[in-house]
């Protein structure tokens, strides 16, 4: 049983340039986190895909952070490079990387939009309440349960796959780039 990390990137991208930012980076911690599962490659070619569908360069040595220097990051890549849109791999990036941003003395969501994966505790209690694409890990658990329960039940039935959608909570963290306008608002003036 997995979930759908390439829906689920979809979902948070598509949000992003919804809203207008083109300038949309996916912050995955150092190398050596790089490789230590599945979803972070999946992860990584989604947003990849996304952003040239969207006709957008996908920025890729920027997206590799190490968590004992998120204010390197946020200088080089927001500060520097006019990144306005941070996607993360996880609740435990996006903390870091928010306390960052405010030492920088950068607004969420009014400067900088933030997106995460994975729903966790604390994320929509901080402030700004944070945007996430929700992995329903009970969900993930009753399908496993029920696999096992078939597998024992008919052994012969070999290997089942199972991937499961993900679903994307807005909050807070996510708003219009600064001095811009999303699809929305243009259609509407039109």
């Amino acid at each position: 049983v997995q979930m759908d990390d390439v829906q689920g990137m979809n979902l948070a991208c598509s949000h992003l340039l919804e809203l207008g930012h083109r300038k949309i980076v996916y912050a995955v911690r150092d190398p050596v986190h790089m490789g230590s599962h599945p979803s972070v490659a999946t992860r990584q070619g989604a947003y990849q895909a996304v952003m040239r569908k969207a006709g957008l360069s996908p920025l890729q040595e920027e997206s590799r952070w190490s968590p004992d220097r998120p204010d390197e990051f946020v200088q080089e890549v927001v500060v520097r490079r006019g990144v306005s849109a941070i996607l993360t791999y996880s609740g435990h990036s996006v903390i870091l990387l928010l306390g960052a941003l405010q030492r920088a003395g950068l607004r969420v969501p009014q400067d900088v939009s933030l997106v995460s994966f994975n729903d966790e505790y604390p994320l929509q209690y901080l402030n700004p309440s944070v945007t996430v694409v929700a992995l329903d890990g009970q969900a993930a658990g009753r399908e496993a349960a029920g696999l096992i329960v078939a597998q024992v039940a008919d052994p012969s039935r070999g290997p089942m796959h199972r991937v499961l959608p993900e679903k994307l909570i807005v909050r807070d963290s996510t708003a219009v780039p600064a001095g811009g306008r999303n699809k929305r608002s243009r259609a509407a003036r039109s």
